[in-house]
Formats: structure tokens, sequence, C-alpha cells
């Protein structure tokens, strides 16, 4: 009778260690899986990023081009004279506005969706040198929205006539009249006005640049992390 409730007993621990063994098995597998779709969740959010990163490089090297060209002109601008006049190949229009500054890839917390602790850094890095960036453009903004074009309207530069008439093709039509323009040379407001515009074209013009390196020493990054 002992040999055989010693037999039961012995059964019974060999089940018992069977049923945990199985359980954790099953724990394992469920966890191995769970990692996997979080995974393959990580690497969708990411595969995402990359392209609006890609989509964010183009337009800012885009609008970095007019900016440039902005410079060019301002320069132009401060040192012409009241008998000069400004190279045709630069458009007046873009004295009342440069580039843009709208990037897609634009948040303010890294998505959750993102596990990868290392992997986070350099996308915060990135947002942080963007947040830069942005704060840079609110200031040129600014000097265009609340200096440049109310001088230009003040003065009757605005040429409202040729916009009509262009069917707003700013392209290819004179949106400012160039003799009003040349009228304010030497005009101390004017020369003031140049010189804030010069700080802050330059600057956004830097920090644009900036973030053009940046962004394409994120994207390596984490296109090596997701086909790793």
């Amino acid at each position: 009778m002992e040999n055989k409730n010693g037999t039961y007993f012995k059964y019974a621990i060999g089940e018992i260690v069977l049923v945990v063994i199985g359980i954790l098995i099953a724990l394992q597998i469920n966890n191995w899986n769970e990692n996997r779709k979080l995974k393959q969740k990580e690497k969708v959010v990411i595969e995402s990023l990359i392209e609006d990163l890609q989509a964010d490089y183009d337009h800012f090297e885009e609008n970095k081009i007019i900016f440039e060209k902005q410079l060019i002109l301002v320069d132009q601008l401060i040192a012409g004279s009241a008998n000069s006049r400004v190279d045709k190949t630069t458009y007046l229009h873009i004295l009342r506005w440069g580039g843009e500054m709208i990037p897609i890839a634009f948040e303010d917390n890294i998505p959750e969706e993102i596990i990868n602790k290392d992997i986070k850094e350099p996308i915060k890095t990135y947002y942080r040198d963007q947040k830069s960036t942005l704060n840079t453009y609110k200031d040129y903004s600014d000097v265009v929205m609340d200096i440049v074009r109310p001088f230009l309207r003040r003065h009757g530069i605005h040429n409202p006539k040729s916009v009509a008439e262009a069917a707003y093709d700013t392209e290819n039509i004179e949106l400012l009249i160039e003799e009003k323009l040349v009228a304010q040379y030497g005009s101390e407001e004017f020369g003031q006005i140049l010189f804030e515009l010069r700080l802050k074209t330059g600057s956004i013009i830097y920090d644009l640049d900036n973030l053009s390196k940046a962004n394409r020493k994120l994207v390596p990054i984490l296109k090596t992390y997701i086909t790793d």
C-alpha cells in the first residue's frame, strides 16, 4: 500500500510538473508572439516615419532655395541706390514672402509603438533640432507678416492689377511695383526693415540647412534598425 501511495504521489508530482512546464511554455510562446506583434507595429511606424522624413527633406531643400533667393534680393536692395534696378532674374515678390516650414514628421512625443530606447534618442534629438528651426522660422515669418508686408501696403508697392490680370500666376507677374520700391531706397525705415529681414532670412537658411543634415543622418539609422 505504501509503495502504491508512493507511486501515485510521484505520478501526481510528475503531472503537476508537466502542467507547470506546459504553462511556462505557453506563456513564453504568448510573450514571444506579443513581442513579435509589437516589433511589427514598431516597424510599420518607423517605415512611415522614414517616408515622412524623406518628404520633409525634399520640402526643406526646395524652400531653402527660395530663402536663398530672397537673401540675394535683400542684399541687392541693401546695396541699391535710387538710380539702380534690381536684377530681373530675381522675382521681386520674394521680398514679401520666402519659403515655408511645414514638416510632416512632427511629433511632440515619440510614438508609443517605438519600443526600443536606443532608437528613441536620435528621434528625440531630431525633433529638438526641428523645434529650434520652427522657432527661427516663426521669428522670420513675424518680420515678413508684421513688418515687411505692412510697409509694402503703406507705400502702395503692391500691384493688385497684375494679380487680377495674371489669374494668380505669381511666378510670372510683378506683384510689386518696382518704381515705388526703388523710391524707398535710402530711407531709414526701408533700411531698418531690410536689416531685420536680412538677419532673419540668414538665420532660417542656417537652421534649415542643419535640419536637413540631421534628417539625412537620422534616416539611415532608422533603416538599419528595421532591417537588422
